[in-house]
């Protein structure tokens, strides 16, 4: 069986601390960090 893989977004990140904000979510078990790009 696959195991499922986990990306949260970073579109709720604290954007001052981008850094931080993401080895938070990978110290909890991201697989993948996912950007979101708003163009429009």
């Amino acid at each position: 069986m696959v195991k499922p893989k986990i990306a949260p977004s970073m579109l709720s990140s604290d954007f001052a601390n981008l850094a931080s904000e993401a080895e938070r979510m990978l110290h909890c078990g991201a697989d993948w960090l996912h950007m979101d790009i708003m163009d429009g």
